[in-house]
């Protein structure tokens, strides 16, 4: 095995190396011959001019792959799609959107404090506020924005593990500021009080969590068939989740505030200082979106063996695409290498 190994590409700029350092080396089993059917052990009499083939292989939920196939050689770099860049922007999208999510609420209850807004008012603002924020987030972190969301999801596999406490950290911190925000906005009144979610006479808590749990269940169960499943129709999911937030509070609205998520109830609690009956709004919507995701996940159909999610490819970079030698065939399967020196080395000479 030679000491370092380079390659110029006609596609690429002139005179533009891709080199490794003398340290590196290629184990027998990080290359693979394009035709494994014959045992070659030596490359042809003539090598072919080395020639560049960039695809991505989106997996859902999966690894993105690049693919750099030089000459009757292929080195394959397996690159994590959640990344640390890609996990810190979704850690942020679920501030966000939580942050917006608690201040469009509580706004609209603190600006009509001495007349409030009717149920089906207060509903619509709720509701549209996060149909809107699940269109315009959920494609980046699921816009969760609920901690009892995560782990129930988390709980049946939709969602790492590994993510849950930072999301939850982050939904309850964005909780807060949104709060403060509103704090500091409506300065000219005592406290936020009419923001913060309360059981209202003359029910008792035990009967607002059954609410809560049952509220929270109908919402988590509608978006695990609309946003979850692959068959469901997913350009109105978003509407069919805020629906079905806009009924829940009115059904709920004036027994136990149908928060339907910790974090909005616990972000107004703690700067207004007011946290009778909290545990209401952390246990029953915990346990019901726990239940939904089980049930559905218990309800869901197995998928045909035809309709399974396939992998899929497009070349990116057509400019720089040339066909293979002809003669060679792409292997079936490739191996990882995870050395980020060389990843980064790859990533800047084909500008990925």
């Amino acid at each position: 095995m030679p000491q370092s190994l380079a390659f110029e590409a006609d596609a690429l700029s002139p005179k533009r190396m891709l080199s490794f350092p003398s340290d590196f080396s290629l184990k027998v089993e990080d290359v693979e011959l394009l035709n494994p059917k014959e045992a070659v052990m030596n490359p042809p009499p003539v090598t072919p001019t080395p020639t560049i083939v960039q695809k991505i292989v989106e997996k859902p939920n999966s690894i993105r792959t690049y693919k750099k196939i030089v000459g009757y050689t292929s080195i394959h770099l397996n690159i994590p799609l959640t990344d640390l860049l890609v996990w810190c922007k979704q850690v942020i999208t679920e501030l966000m959107g939580t942050y917006i999510f608690v201040f469009v609420g509580g706004a609209s209850a603190l600006a009509h404090r001495d007349i409030p807004l009717p149920i089906e008012a207060t509903a619509m603002v709720w509701g549209l506020s996060f149909m809107v924020l699940k269109y315009t987030l959920a494609h980046i972190s699921g816009a969760f924005m609920n901690p009892a969301s995560s782990i129930a999801f988390a709980v049946v596999k939709k969602l790492p593990w590994k993510n849950v406490p930072i999301f939850i950290v982050a939904q309850i911190s964005g909780s807060i500021l949104a709060s403060l925000n509103l704090r500091v906005l409506f300065h000219n009144q005592p406290d936020i009080k009419p923001a913060v979610t309360q059981v209202i006479s003359p029910y008792t808590p035990l009967q607002a969590v059954a609410w809560e749990y049952t509220i929270t269940f109908i919402l988590t169960i509608t978006s695990s068939g609309v946003a979850t499943d692959n068959r469901a129709h997913k350009m109105l999911f978003g509407v069919a989740i805020g629906a079905t937030v806009v009924f829940n509070v009115i059904i709920a609205g004036e027994i136990s505030g149908a928060a339907m998520n910790p974090a909005r109830s616990i972000g107004p609690a703690v700067v207004a200082g007011e946290y009778k009956d909290l545990w209401v709004y952390i246990i029953g919507p915990l346990l019901g979106a726990t239940t939904a995701t089980l049930v559905y996940g218990t309800l869901r159909l197995p998928e045909p063996a035809d309709q399974q999610p396939k992998e899929s490819t497009k070349v990116i970079f057509n400019n720089l695409y040339t066909e293979p030698n002809p003669s060679y065939q792409q292997a079936s399967q490739y191996p990882s290498y995870q050395q980020a020196s060389h990843i980064e080395k790859f990533r800047k000479v084909l500008n990925v």
